[in-house]
């Protein structure tokens, strides 16, 4: 990946977009702090997600087990 966060966590990204979709990507240069605060930022994100996702697994395997119980 472009910023280095890894393919978990949605970033909008700055893109040049033409006709036919994405022409370029724009990458903006970052200082070490600067990539770290990013990575500490999306791996936050990729933890609350996965908190929030967790209530509908629990749901959907509750009601499997309603279904074929």
């Amino acid at each position: 990946p472009t910023y280095g966060v890894g393919d978990e966590v949605v970033l909008g990204l700055p893109c040049i977009i033409g006709k036919h979709g994405i022409e370029s990507r724009l990458v903006f240069p970052r200082n070490a702090v600067e990539q770290h605060l990013l990575e500490v930022s999306a791996a936050k994100l990729n933890h609350a997600y996965q908190l929030l996702s967790e209530p509908q697994r629990q749901e959907q395997t509750f009601n499997t087990q309603l279904i074929t119980g």
